[in-house]
């Protein structure tokens, strides 16, 4: 009988090439699991930021209104300049108020257009007229508190105003477009509601 070896078993002390492959893979799936977890957290935090925002700006309109026989805020709301004061500015509006945290462009907010503009089909004559300057077309006394968007995401347009309107919504939030309301109450909207059911309209006088 050949004698046995004297050497001790030893046991793999390496992984396999498919084994290694498939803890690359887990490691992977993990990091991508935890990157989409940490991505929809930052997104709620900037949307909860967002409404907070708009929260504030609705808040600050209606201050200046009560020293502005009660009117909406004017066009140029967010101007700097003296022709338009007094406006937001000096009620509190911050550079950091008005810009959203869910995109780099500065002063991402708007007016709702309609509040600033008549519906009745009477001329607005723009920075042209006075009034533009003054305070927008409506006062809170005519607009529904719940229904009528006061503030709503958009972006810098091509006039130089920031107003908002279905061709400058800006939907940056899952698809959705933040709106605060004349009670200071805050949501999202799809863009069916503002291009279908012209949402912006709301609350308006007939």
């Amino acid at each position: 009988m050949p004698p046995r070896s004297s050497t001790p078993f030893r046991g793999r002390s390496a992984f396999t090439l498919i084994e290694l492959l498939a803890v690359i893979a887990v490691v992977a799936l993990l990091a991508g699991l935890l990157f989409s977890a940490l991505t929809h957290v930052r997104a709620m935090a900037q949307q909860a930021q967002c409404a907070n925002n708009l929260r504030e700006l609705a808040r600050l309109a209606q201050l200046q209104s009560a020293e502005n026989g009660g009117r909406v805020p004017q066009g140029m709301w967010y101007y700097e300049g003296s022709v338009a004061r007094p406006n937001l500015w000096d009620y509190g509006m911050t550079e950091e108020l008005i810009q959203c945290a869910s995109t780099e462009l500065p002063r991402s907010y708007g007016i709702n257009l309609n509040v600033i503009k008549p519906n009745n089909g009477t001329n607005w004559g723009g920075s042209g007229d006075p009034n533009f300057w003054k305070y927008g077309a409506y006062g809170y006394d005519q607009l529904d508190p719940v229904k009528t968007v006061l503030f709503a995401d958009t972006f810098h347009t091509t006039t130089g105003y920031y107003y908002v309107n279905s061709v400058h919504a800006d939907y940056r939030h899952g698809d959705k477009m933040q709106v605060s309301y004349v009670d200071g109450h805050v949501g999202l909207v799809t863009r069916e509601e503002v291009e279908v059911d012209q949402i912006l309209q709301d609350g308006l006088p007939n």
